[in-house]
């Protein structure tokens, strides 16, 4: 029933009874308009007194307006109280009450309209409220007065509090229980609390805690924003939250930043006047709703208040309202801090050791604590990719004693910790909410557990429940969620906009909304590991949640306005429409449209519909919203098309080239279709969909006087006529374009391309192509598009942007440039298997591989494989290796064909080849789809990829070599080196370093080595990094398919300065041939071997250099020396840091004098070459500088000549030539052996005939009676084996 105040009524009296005696007047002045807030003022004086005895507030103050605000229509306005004492005048600090207004006719008909005003007090407030328009509060506005009045009932009393501000310095309470009592202005806050003293004094904590949230940028004295401060406190049970209100601009220390601990008595900022209030005062409660700043207060008692058990009460609320505390303090109702500050609790941790390693998800964790009051909770918090995780509680020996041992078995899969080093350390409670300082008992380890596919602790929902993660893959921080509905301040662990993947239950649905239960729904029944390529349009959209039993029906849809590409609700044949709708709760739609054209779609996700034109009429748009629990009413649009033309113009015969330099070549816009020229480029030209006054590709015209309102949704570049003649060959419609959209997928903005044959009447654009899935403000290329059907005919084309809704449109929208039609046939790509569709997807088996083709332009190919949930699978593509000049795409997909997880580049800008490394969340079928990342525009019969399947669940095995296990390394640069293997293939190591200040530095990477073929390093160079006392060295091999492994060294000691050791190994005293085989030994205690140098001496003579930069990874080399020589070879060694090695004594030897000529001399020449028969061995030795050994051999049977020389002593070494016996000037082939100690080998097919061998020395002065080999000739069958290969 609609309500009139006193006022008001006596004031219709008045007009009644003025009209009707009044003498007629020939004319009649209008009377001025009514000012709308002296109406307000004067209705809620009236108000205000004929409410005294239902809200007594009225009594003891004078109701003063604040400020009103209006509504957009001006028919709705709140007005915001201020509270004056009747007595002194003064303001009461504290939050303004509200009254909502709402306009009403007057009773006659000419009567200028008047207001209905509803108070806080009234029993319709709730009914009212609700009606509020969208915009005119903040959310935290709508929960601060939406409840209704009356006492909140209590979690429980809390304890421990001090008054937040100085000790010994007093500040006035101007309301508590009065909030709700008495004034009626916060029906949340019966337990709170505003504070006040006439200045904006200087607040501390009133209890220890850790920020939660914290808005500190809102200017001084505005009402439309708010500075406040909320400290989480996780000492109580339940956890709280201490909010501190109203606060100063920027007088919340810029330390305090989410996550900082803080202590009782610490300071925080200034109170002002910022927000709802009426002056500045402090507002303090503390609630338990972890999703806002803003909860229902809960009781509870201070320290340093001596009435009423801890709780203050003004004189006024003591009167009134005895029940809730009948003391007050007389005189002001002052009060009197004793917040001296706290001592915070102390404590440490006595397991694990540091540096452990962790072979099983089992953490165990122990420790003490102590503190003067009593230790009330210890958290075990443990740190990975730079953030700090409550992972657990550890159970007290003695509870809420001043000292204490704790202990905890944590599950480190279940607590969501990732493989690889973790910090742990405790988060210690003392009663009165005061955290330890710092992270006692910070310590590094090493977990050493894959836990494949394992959601965070506690996000595992059951059938009647939804789960939403931070991260794809169900990773990250999460929530789970009953049955009901959630607003943005409600998701809990997740922030608004922070979801990307979900879990649904089975018996529940789970809708999701962009904005407040409104914008783009979303509605899932089945578990998605990326809302990336949702309908909501992108990851990280979600703001709100209804989570609905899966036997609930949608409702019918909701329709979007069908406009016309002017703007305007005028729709005509000659606009190309995409018709859309909503409904939150629907999986899949089907429609109908009926008329002039008839047409149908079923079962599609997609709420959106491309119609093409349509013909003039009047059309009925049916849609039908379905999912599990079956279908709703069909809902209905009805809307007429009227008839419209295209622009006359002369057909053009193709071929045709449109580069638009010179204009729009005839080419028809609407919308914001345009020619336009590039900002970058005077030069270029191009059509454009978009604004450039408002860099957005949508536009909304606010009505005027004379004009209607216009949205610009939708828009046509539309050719002239073209004729496609009928010759015999086939023309191909290409062009280029640009996007800067919200998404590369298709729900929202529609990129389409059409086509209208001219000359057969009733025909109307249709889609002929879709662009989608290219890549995002890049110009590329589109596939041909084959015009053979159009043969003989004329036809208009036709490019179609519709962005079906007004928001997320800021960019470029679409470009078109250098449109073509001509003759030139796409490239031959000699395909003719099918692989672009789910149906046609090529198997791929485990562990296997596929070669393809991205060919022609716009292909895409898709493979499927099957896999089992858990299951570690890597998926490798090489394009880029094989030589192909394009960068593939990679799409991982699930059975349904949604998108788990997508890669461009293995490491972006250097390896473009895709590798993804992923984990299935289920058993099934799995679909992998390749692109051109430039997709449409790429294809080209050079396109070929290779992809690998690999699943292994196996990682690899790593050791660090340097630092040892013995916690020492150099203060001198080094390298750090590990050991790592795998049973296929290590991919790379990486090598971090911690510094030694664990609280306040994270893991920092050192290097990565892909190539292990000397062993893994990297350099470390301690001036680049921090100290290396007490820091750490971790190193982490990674497989191909993504499986890691680790290893964690402490450095605890430091060398410097010291030259590495090499030790040459003795020589014996004489030997029998020239080449000398020298090694030795070496080590560093840098671990930075740079090279060695070696020295020789002739017969005693002096040290000459002989070898210099040797490798730091050689331990050998080989000398030479002539007959009757006595030499000798030093050695020392150098490493990076500067150290040289003092040269060793040396070694040495003495060669023989001479050597004897083996049994088969002399055979220096072709003449008196030995026979060597086939299959037989012969020993010869090296005699004499540069002597040959001829050999000769007679080939009986075609077949392979083999020809070995295998070294047997002394550093033989040789080169081998084979000649026909008739030529023995120019070899058939000739071998070397490799160096010293090596054989040599040759071989070739070979004719029956004679046949000569020529071995000369490697050296001219390699000779010896040690000096050997042995000599070997076969003829065989060729035999050629298969060369497998990626």
């Amino acid at each position: 029933m609609r309500r009139f105040s006193p006022l008001l009524t006596l004031s219709l009296l008045v007009i009644l009874l003025s009209a009707l005696l009044a003498p007629a007047r020939a004319q009649v002045d209008d009377p001025p308009p009514p000012n709308p807030d002296e109406q307000l003022a004067e209705l809620l004086d009236a108000g205000a007194r004929a409410r005294r005895e239902e809200a007594p507030v009225f009594l003891f103050f004078e109701p003063q307006i604040n400020r009103i605000i209006y509504s957009k229509d001006g028919k709705t306005a709140l007005i915001w109280l201020a509270l004056a004492d009747r007595e002194t005048g003064e303001i009461i600090e504290s939050e303004p009450g509200l009254v909502v207004a709402q306009q009403i006719s007057g009773i006659l008909a000419n009567d200028p309209p008047t207001w209905d005003l509803t108070f806080q007090s009234d029993k319709d407030w709730v009914q009212t409220f609700s009606r509020i328009p969208a915009g005119l509060l903040t959310t935290e506005q709508s929960q601060t007065y939406l409840a209704p009045p009356g006492p909140q009932a209590a979690v429980q009393t809390i304890g421990g509090y001090k008054l937040p501000w100085a000790y010994g310095q007093s500040r006035r309470l101007s309301q508590s229980i009065g909030h709700v009592l008495l004034y009626a202005n916060c029906p949340t806050c019966f337990y709170a609390f505003d504070f006040a003293d006439g200045t904006n004094f200087p607040l501390l904590a009133a209890r220890g805690g850790v920020v939660s949230r914290v808005s500190r940028s809102c200017p001084n004295n505005d009402h439309s924003c708010v500075n406040y401060l909320v400290l989480e406190d996780s000492s109580t049970s339940p956890t709280t939250y201490q909010l501190y209100l109203h606060l100063a601009y920027n007088s919340i220390p810029a330390d305090l930043t989410v996550g900082t601990p803080v202590s009782q008595g610490q300071y925080i900022g200034n109170v002002d006047n910022t927000g709802a209030s009426t002056g500045s005062h402090l507002h303090f409660h503390v609630h338990t709703n972890p999703y806002s700043y803003w909860g229902t207060a809960v009781d509870i008692t201070f320290l340093d208040v001596d009435i009423n058990g801890g709780r203050p009460r003004t004189c006024q609320e003591a009167d009134l309202y005895p029940e809730y505390g009948s003391q007050c303090h007389e005189g002001g109702n002052w009060f009197t801090s004793g917040n001296s500050g706290a001592n915070p609790p102390t404590g440490d941790l006595l397991l694990p050791a540091r540096g452990e390693i962790l072979n099983t998800p089992q953490l165990t964790l122990g420790g003490v604590a102590a503190d003067n009051v009593g230790v009330s909770r210890v958290d075990v918090l443990a740190r990975w990719d730079g953030q700090w995780h409550v992972i657990g509680q550890a159970g007290l020996a003695s509870p809420n004693a001043s000292s204490t041992s704790f202990l905890a078995t944590l599950d480190l899969c279940a607590a969501g910790a990732p493989q690889g080093p973790l910090d742990v350390s405790v988060r210690i409670w003392d009663i009165e909410g005061n955290i330890a300082a710092g992270y006692p008992g910070l310590r590094g380890v090493l977990n050493n557990n894959t836990c494949a596919g394992s959601a965070p602790a506690g996000c595992q929902p059951t059938a009647d429940q939804v789960a939403l993660f931070s991260e794809p893959n169900y990773q990250g921080a999460c929530q789970v969620f009953d049955a009901g509905t959630y607003y943005y301040y409600q998701l809990g662990n997740l922030a608004n906009n922070d979801a990307a993947s979900a879990r649904v239950g089975a018996n529940v649905r789970a809708v999701l909304y962009d904005v407040q239960l409104g914008g783009r729904p979303d509605a899932l029944e089945w578990n998605d590991a990326n809302l990336s390529d949702n309908r909501m349009g992108n990851a990280n959209m979600v703001s709100s949640l209804i989570v609905e039993a899966r036997t609930k029906r949608p409702d019918g849809a909701t329709f979007y306005d069908v406009l016309g590409s002017d703007g305007s609700t005028t729709v005509t044949s000659a606009d190309s429409l995409v018709l859309s709708w909503w409904r939150g709760s629907a999986t899949h739609y089907s429609a109908t449209l009926s008329g002039p054209v008839n047409l149908s779609i079923n079962n599609t996700p997609v709420n959106s519909w491309s119609v093409g034109s349509l013909l003039p009429g009047d059309y009925t748009l049916a849609v039908t919203a379905v999912n599990s629990g079956g279908a709703s009413y069909t809902a209905s649009k009805g809307f007429t098309v009227g008839a419209a033309s295209l622009p006359d113009s002369p057909p053009q015969t193709a071929a045709l080239d449109y580069s638009f330099e010179a204009g729009p070549a005839d080419w028809a816009t609407s919308g914001l279709w345009r020619w336009t020229t590039d900002p970058a480029d005077a030069n270029a030209h191009y059509m454009a969909y978009y604004d450039p006054d408002i860099y957005r590709y949508y536009r909304l015209d606010e009505p005027t006087d004379t004009t209607p309102e216009l949205e610009f949704l939708r828009g046509d570049l539309t050719s002239p006529p073209i004729t496609i003649p009928d010759d015999g060959q086939t023309y191909y419609l290409r062009f280029q374009s640009y996007a800067e959209t919200e998404s590369p997928y298709p729900f929202w903005d529609q990129r389409l391309v059409q086509v209208r044959v001219e000359d057969v009447p009733g025909t109307r654009f249709t889609d002929t192509y879709q662009v989608w899935a290219d890549p995002q403000k890049i110009w590329v290329d589109s596939p041909a598009l084959d015009l053979s059907p159009y043969a003989g005919h004329t036809i208009r084309v036709r490019f179609h942007m519709d962005v079906v809704e007004y928001r997320y449109n800021d960019g470029q929208g679409w470009l078109v440039d250098n449109i073509t039609i001509n003759t030139t046939p796409p490239p031959d790509c000699g395909e003719t298997d099918p692989d672009d569709t789910w149906q046609t997807a090529h198997p791929l088996p485990p562990s296997g591989q596929v070669s393809g083709l991205i060919c022609p332009a716009g292909d895409v190919d898709v493979i499927r494989f099957e896999g089992t949930a858990g299951q570690r699978v890597s998926l490798n593509v090489d394009a880029w290796g094989l030589g192909a000049q394009f960068d593939p795409y990679l799409y991982l997909l699930d059975a349904n064909g949604r998108l788990l997880v997508e890669q461009d580049d293995e490491i972006p800008g250097q390896l473009l080849d895709p590798l993804v490394n992923y984990t299935l969340p289920e058993t099934g079928s799995y679909y992998v789809k390749l692109k051109a990342w430039n997709h449409p525009g790429e294809g080209d019969p050079g396109n070929v990829y290779h992809l690998q399947l690999l699943l292994d669940n196996a990682p690899p095995s790593v050791s660090l070599t340097y630092p040892g296990p013995d916690g020492s390394a150099s203060a001198d640069p080094f390298f750090a080196t590990a050991q790592a293997s795998d049973d296929a293939a290590i991919a790379y190591v990486a090598f971090y370093y911690h510094n030694p200040d664990w609280g306040n530095y994270d893991w920092q990477l050192i290097g990565m080595d892909s190539n292990g073929s000397d062993g893994y390093r990297v350099w470390v160079n301690p001036a680049a990094l921090g100290p290396l006392d007490e820091s750490a060295i971790y190193v982490e091999a990674s497989d191909f398919a993504g499986n890691t492994r680790g290893d964690l060294r402490f450095i605890t000691s430091l060398v410097s300065n010291m030259p590495p050791e090499s030790a040459l190994t003795a020589l014996p005293p004489t030997q029998e041939t020239t080449a000398i085989h020298l090694t030795w030994t070496a080590s560093d205690v840098n671990n930075d071997l740079a090279a060695f140098d070696l020295e020789r001496s002739l017969n005693g003579g002096a040290w000459l250099a002989y070898q210099t930069d040797l490798p730091a990874t050689v331990r050998q080399a080989w000398a030479e020396a002539a007959f009757g020589q006595t030499v000798a070879f030093r050695l020392r060694a150098r490493d990076y840091a500067g150290n040289v090695e003092a040269w060793d004594a040396g070694v040495s030897t003495t060669i023989a004098a001479a050597c004897s000529p083996d049994a088969y001399e002399p055979n220096d020449a072709a003449a008196t070459a030995t026979p060597l028969p086939l299959q037989t061995t012969q020993a010869h030795n090296l005699c004499g500088p540069g002597n040959a050994d001829w050999v000769s051999l007679t080939v009986t049977d075609p077949g392979y000549l083999l020809v070995r020389a295998d070294s047997t002593g002394g550093g033989a070494a040789v080169r081998l030539s084979l000649y026909a016996a008739a030529n023995p000037t120019v070899p058939l082939l000739t071998a070397n052996s490799s160096g010293y100690g090596a054989g040599a080998a040759l071989g070739r097919p070979i004719e029956p005939g004679n046949y000569l061998v020529k071995i000369l020395p490697l050296t001219d002065g390699l000779a010896g009676n040690a000096a050997t080999y042995n000599l070997y000739a076969f003829v065989g069958q060729a035999l050629y084996l298969p060369v497998i290969a990626r």
